[in-house]
């Protein structure tokens, strides 16, 4: 318990500070400690902080938060399909060496970011695209696809192939069995992986 309490401690003081100070005002931060508790609520710092203002003039964290929240978003989703469509084929579609290949997917996640990132931007620069946030937005997708595809992969074993092969009875197409029984089906696994 007495590790616990103080890991606790070490998780919970910068979000402390952090809400004590940014309700001590603009002016009144830097002249008292951090760890102070203010002498009055003062939510001034709250609107320079999210709209940028004269303190801040290069930063607005309501700028910042909607980039975000766009390049999370689409990161998040098109990874996510693609890994579902790759889980699907893995789980359900075998194919001549579709172990090998599921195992070289695999092998996306060990790769350490920097050593996709270094040369990604290098080649990014190259080509002159890299103030576009699109860049980073295919940098993530391509290094989510690998655990997205292995969670869905392994969402979708559990799956009975009684309903793949009633769909081939039904002379459901590969896309069609995917869209109408197991798309439906996902919902779970599509929570976890963009969580």
């Amino acid at each position: 318990y007495v590790s616990l309490t103080f890991i606790w401690f070490l998780i919970v003081m910068p979000i402390y500070v952090l809400v004590v100070n940014s309700l001590k005002g603009v002016k009144d931060v830097y002249l008292v400690n951090a760890f102070d508790l203010p002498k009055a609520l003062d939510f001034s710092a709250w609107p320079i902080a999210w709209s940028g203002g004269d303190y801040f003039s290069a930063f607005s964290l309501g700028e910042s938060m909607l980039r975000t929240l766009f390049f999370v978003l689409q990161s998040s989703i098109i990874s996510a399909i693609i890994g579902s469509i790759n889980g699907y084929v893995f789980a359900k579609w075998k194919f001549p060496g579709s172990n090998i290949v599921f195992t070289l997917f695999l092998f996306g996640m060990f790769i350490p970011y920097q050593a996709i990132m270094i040369p990604f931007v290098r080649i990014a620069t190259s080509l002159e695209i890299n103030k576009s946030i699109y860049v980073l937005i295919l940098a993530h997708i391509i290094y989510g696809i690998p655990i997205c595809t292995l969670i869905f992969r392994n969402y979708y074993e559990a799956i009975p192939n009684e309903l793949i092969e009633a769909a081939r009875v039904d002379k459901a197409s590969m896309v069609r069995t995917y869209r109408s029984i197991i798309l439906p089906l996902s919902l779970p696994a599509f929570v976890v992986v963009l969580i």
